[in-house]
């Protein structure tokens, strides 16, 4: 891949990432789009039902932690 020549590359294939690629992909002219990606599958943090939401809150509504994780 180092002597690949993109338009965008996309750091992160997590919702964000992913959205983005499908934003560029459908709506822009771009040929050359690569996603960068450290884990096997894209959304695999996001998608996997023990991880929290990778949100910011109080901690009161995450259904996956047990009492003594928090």
């Amino acid at each position: 891949m180092s002597n690949q020549i993109y338009d965008v590359v996309i750091i992160g294939g997590g919702v964000a990432g992913t959205a983005l690629l499908y934003s560029l992909a459908t709506f822009t002219d771009l040929k050359r789009i690569a996603l960068l990606e450290k884990y096997p599958s894209i959304a695999a943090v996001n998608s996997k039902a023990t991880n929290n939401s990778q949100t910011i809150h109080c901690g009161d509504i995450e259904t996956n932690y047990t009492l003594e994780k928090r």
